[in-house]
């Protein structure tokens, strides 16, 4: 183990993974032995290099849209098309689903680093005039116009997940970084009325909202369209993980949680999030053996269950891996209008971890 900052470089310098060609692929598939990865690039559409294999799966970011703030300089060099009303800007969420949900395996936003979770229901009129409000002064628009426009273009965007059948993401809890950790603006249970508003739309809501965890298991018992992953939470406070697992497996179906995701940039933090995730998730399943709640058959079939039947049955694995496997470099050219590749909205990539 590398105990400071010294024996750290010297192990770096030895290590066997030097950045080469198609490293990441191994690391994460052979390395940390994951089925697959699901990636939030914060880009539209996606990049070519997801085509032609079924390992990396994608997310369609809505960010910029769900806080209020859409680019209109990179949604007119995505689409080719300016939004100069309401109605146009909900014509251009629409496209975009029309374009990239064949190949997305979910709907991704992370918009709680910027914004309230909590959501109202807006009406056209009030939202056309917030949009005004946003086109006209950009950054410089009141948040009371963000609000209401990150309301309404939420709503858009989970009628959209529902009609193409993708589940939402939506990040809940902790944040990255420091100095700053807004608590009641993190709560799950913030996203009552939006939850209950969109009755057709799969939620996934990420990162068991640490540290007010007991709410998130609250909706997934009550919401029949609540589902929760553990995905970063392992790495946040592994205790808490553990003890939010087993509270979980007392309060709510067990086909609504996911129980892994590394949530990092880089595959080798990737690596040790599911050595880690590995090693509490064990220990875990052996404390509800230890206490007779399951026998040792019955622990291995439920970590089989999580591990791999649940999400692939959540998120149509098969289908979709065999989509993006059989299509070619070429069909990412008709993704949306050329030169979009990398176009990404600053207030996305300034938004910290998914």
């Amino acid at each position: 183990m590398c105990s400071t900052p010294e024996a750290l470089s010297a192990a770096q310098e030895t290590s066997a993974y030097k950045g080469e060609k198609d490293e990441r692929l191994t690391l994460l598939k052979d390395v940390a032995n994951l089925d697959h990865v699901q990636i939030d690039t914060n880009t539209r559409p996606f990049p070519p290099e997801m085509m032609g294999q079924d390992f990396f799966l994608y997310d369609l970011n809505m960010f910029d849209f769900c806080s209020g703030r859409p680019d209109f300089d990179v949604l007119e060099g995505q689409l080719g098309t300016d939004a100069t009303s309401l109605e146009e800007l909900g014509g251009a969420i629409g496209r975009l689903f029309d374009i990239s949900a064949r190949y997305a395996v979910a709907v991704k936003s992370q918009h709680a680093y910027v914004r309230t979770l909590k959501w109202e229901q807006r009406s056209d009129a009030d939202a056309a005039i917030s949009f005004g409000a946003v086109r006209r002064l950009g950054k410089a628009a009141p948040e009371p116009d963000r609000l209401c426009l990150g309301d309404w273009c939420m709503s858009r965007v989970a009628e959209m997940c529902a009609r193409h059948d993708l589940p939402f993401k939506m990040h809940t809890g902790y944040f990255t970084k420091n100095n700053f950790m807004p608590t009641e603006n993190l709560r799950a249970g913030n996203m009552d009325v939006f939850l209950k508003m969109h009755p057709n739309t799969r939620f996934v809501l990420m990162h068991i909202a640490y540290p007010h965890s007991d709410e998130l298991i609250a909706l997934a018992k009550h919401y029949t369209n609540v589902s929760i992953d553990m995905c970063w939470a392992w790495s946040i406070n592994p205790l808490h993980a553990s003890e939010f697992l087993r509270r979980y497996l007392r309060g709510a179906p067990k086909n609504k949680l996911f129980v892994f995701g590394g949530d990092t940039l880089l595959p080798t933090s990737s690596v040790g999030y599911a050595m880690q995730f590995r090693k509490w998730f064990g220990r875990t399943l052996g404390r509800e053996v230890a206490d007779g709640t399951m026998s040792e058959d019955e622990a291995v079939q439920l970590a089989e269950f999580f591990m791999i039947d649940n999400p692939y049955d959540y998120y149509d694995l098969i289908r979709r891996k065999e989509i993006v496997r059989t299509s070619d470099a070429d069909s990412i050219a008709k993704l949306g209008h050329q030169g979009a590749f990398g176009a990404t909205p600053k207030s996305i990539r300034d938004s910290g971890r998914a």
